[in-house]
């Protein structure tokens, strides 16, 4: 089975790709930033767009069976960047889904807040290693592709 797993970011969304449980790739993708995190719709759209070519692209080359996303949930705070996910991420997470759904595959959400918890020691490792390395030459380098990869080795614990 092969599976991606994304924490999608306006910003950054992470990505890790498991054939039959092995993760062979980790990649960030990345949008231009005007550096503020008071985003206008039309930029929001532009990003998106960004966003949306990667994962074609993922699709297109990867070929997976299931796409594991961390869902949306607000933790709440006034930070004017945390404000501005609460219409950019949701946003974000419908594009894909119905971009996916389209393509016809399978499309799998998990709580953030549920896989977290559940693979806490697990990141904790990674970030202690420093490079994050975690299988071979495979790494988790940074927040995204951590909580990426934990939200596919939670997908795929559960599935045992």
């Amino acid at each position: 089975m092969r599976v991606i797993a994304l924490d999608p970011g306006l910003a950054n969304t992470g990505a890790v790709f498991s054939d039959h449980g092995e993760i062979v790739r980790a990649e960030t993708w990345t949008t231009p930033s005007g550096g503020s995190h008071a985003v206008d719709f039309a930029d929001c759209l532009k990003r998106v767009r960004v966003l949306e070519a990667a994962l074609r692209a993922a699709l297109f080359n990867f070929r997976p069976d299931v796409v594991v996303i961390e869902s949306y949930r607000d933790f709440g705070g006034g930070h004017k960047r945390e404000v501005a996910n609460r219409w950019t991420t949701p946003l974000l997470l419908g594009y894909f889904l119905a971009f996916l759904l389209g393509c016809g595959v399978t499309v799998v959400f998990q709580d953030p807040a549920t896989v977290m918890a559940a693979t806490a020691s697990t990141r904790t490792l990674w970030k202690s290693k420093g490079t994050g390395i975690i299988h071979g030459e495979k790494m988790l380098t940074n927040d995204h592709l951590r909580s990426a990869g934990g939200h596919l080795l939670y997908y795929l614990g559960r599935r045992k």
